[in-house]
């Protein structure tokens, strides 16, 4: 896994760029790659800037570090001190390809890990699929009552090795946004925030 920086929403707009965590071992440890002249750079622009993390490396194995007590709270213990440490915004959370028998370790991730962010005055947000019967194990609803935003990747349609087809046609991405809002309110009560995947597309696709 890695964190990966991610600026936040400015005036609607989101901003990426490479400011890279790597998880090293599967005991959660993680090394940095961060720059805080970035960082300082994006809130001097008036920007938000979120840390991703991912599971992409082949190297470390989702279902140990998450459903390892000490493994999944060093991770935890060491997102947030990097946040700290340089000066971020929030944490974002990238889990792809999540094993149907890790859900309920990544649901136990997320809680303990939204916790400790309220705790430190952290944003959490959560990257999850369109919701289908084959992916239900990512218990959109749980982690809509943890985290301050859950954001649809919304693509994947179609990909290689799979019929032809769009990447993601507008049919798809409405689907994937009524069927989230089923799970997820609109609005966080407990933290008083709006969920990004309604307010983007109030804005740019139900007019």
């Amino acid at each position: 896994m890695h964190l990966r920086g991610h600026s936040g929403c400015k005036r609607g707009q989101c901003h990426f760029t490479d400011l890279v965590f790597y998880q090293q071992r599967n005991d959660g440890d993680i090394s940095s790659l961060a720059s805080s002249d970035y960082v300082d750079t994006a809130h001097q622009n008036d920007m938000e800037v979120w840390g991703l993390m991912d599971n992409f490396s082949t190297d470390i194995d989702t279902d140990t570090v998450l459903g390892t007590t000490t493994s999944r709270e060093n991770l935890e213990g060491q997102l947030i001190t990097e946040a700290l440490n340089y000066q971020l915004d929030g944490i974002n959370i990238d889990i792809e390809s999540l094993p149907e028998e890790t859900s309920e370790s990544y649901v136990q991730f997320m809680r303990e890990l939204s916790v400790k962010c309220r705790n430190n005055n952290l944003v959490l947000s959560v990257d999850v699929p369109s919701p289908y019967s084959f992916n239900e194990h990512y218990s959109q609803k749980e982690l809509g009552e943890v985290v301050d935003y859950v954001i649809i990747m919304g693509y994947d349609e179609h990909y290689v090795g799979s019929d032809a087809g769009s990447v993601a046609s507008l049919s798809y991405e409405r689907d994937g946004i009524t069927g989230t809002l089923e799970n997820v309110p609109k609005e966080k009560k407990d933290h008083q925030r709006y969920s990004v995947l309604h307010e983007i597309m109030e804005d740019q696709c139900f007019r």
